[in-house]
């Protein structure tokens, strides 16, 4: 890797490469980019994030972003983020969406996981309904008599 940072010091082709015509040159360009762990990389990285259309290269610019001061970025990726869950992609777009999606929680440090919760629910009334193999019936039956005389002796 110090090769290829001498290397890019004096030829800033890969920063080129991030305006081809071709995706997946701009693609591999972000990723390579992304390992360089150079100065200008983040902000010419998101340029090219914000300019891109093509979605199956929007992810590989936030995974090379990885690592980068992106701090400044923070806003408008959340922003970003919002507008993916609002959308309603095309079955063709899903995975792309969902790859991207991940990409940016992954950027933005986990803030927008489902945060845990306590389950309160025990002392509310439900129905069950159980299926299991026809050939574990009998034994299913016996498990459930089990449970629910050991639970009646608790209460």
């Amino acid at each position: 890797m110090k090769e290829w940072k001498e290397y890019h010091a004096t030829h800033p082709v890969l920063y080129a490469f991030l305006s081809s015509e071709d995706a997946k040159i701009r693609k591999n360009a972000a990723l390579i980019l992304g390992e360089t762990n150079e100065s200008g990389a983040a902000k010419a990285l998101f340029e090219a994030y914000q300019r891109e259309n093509t979605r199956f290269v929007k992810s590989s610019y936030l995974t090379a972003m990885n690592g980068l001061d992106i701090e400044i970025y923070q806003d408008a990726f959340g922003k970003r983020y919002k507008e993916l869950l609002a959308e309603v992609p095309a079955e063709s777009e899903k995975k792309h969406r969902t790859e991207e999606l991940h990409a940016l929680d992954k950027l933005l440090g986990g803030l927008n996981q489902n945060k845990k919760h306590r389950f309160t629910g025990y002392e509310e009334e439900v129905e069950v309904l159980l299926t299991t193999n026809p050939a574990y019936r009998e034994i299913t039956a016996e498990q459930i008599k089990k449970i629910v005389r050991c639970w009646f002796r608790q209460v």
